[in-house]
């Protein structure tokens, strides 16, 4: 006896539900060197709760996110855009965070476009509130900040290197330049 098979059945696509997640002592690398952008992360516990989670429809929503004791970089640049009709048909991830709270997290963040701007943020502890996280159209809207014993220094590409950075040292900052922050509720204990 022979078996036809039938090629008209498709095999379709696995979805993956997660509606939490727990890690411990981990670290990862995020590259995307089309959208310009390079994402290096060490962390000591990070909890995770999703609204939605699906690799199919390539979207990942997160209601909370608990991290504590993490260190990391993210490093962005300008990448010119092919256009339209020579893109690819390739669906970008959508990505949204709700509340994030952070305990004993120092970070670096640079810009290497045109702006050359640089940070590092030392944080004990820090909890935000977001309304609007969408990594895909660079847009964050924030309703609360709190940062605790909080340390930042913003600096462009005519201030110190990271190695030189007053923060690694333990040494008082000045400050000589003037940012501005929107949100709807702002709470600093002992920063500087």
């Amino acid at each position: 006896t022979q078996i036809e098979s039938d090629s008209s059945t498709t095999s379709s696509p696995w979805e993956i539900q997660v509606d939490e997640a727990h890690f411990k002592n981990v670290r990862f690398l995020y590259s995307d060197s089309s959208s310009g952008i390079i994402f290096n992360q060490s962390i000591g516990v990070a909890d995770l709760r999703f609204d939605l989670f699906s690799l199919l429809n390539k979207q990942i929503d997160i209601n909370n996110i608990l991290i504590d004791d993490a260190t990391g970089s993210i490093d962005l640049w300008n990448v010119k855009k092919e256009s339209k009709e020579d893109s690819s048909e390739e669906t970008e991830w959508k990505f949204s965070a709700k509340d994030i709270a952070l305990t004993k997290v120092l970070f670096d963040y640079k810009n290497s476009s045109s702006s050359k701007q640089q940070a590092t943020i030392k944080l004990n502890g820090a909890y935000v509130g977001v309304k609007v996280l969408d990594l895909a159209q660079r847009n964050l809207v924030v309703t609360k900040l709190n940062f605790t014993n909080p340390h930042i220094v913003f600096r462009d590409s005519q201030s110190v290197s990271v190695d030189e950075d007053p923060i690694r040292q333990n040494k008082p900052v000045e400050n000589n330049s003037t940012w501005s922050l929107a949100c709807n509720l702002l709470d600093i204990t002992n920063g500087y």
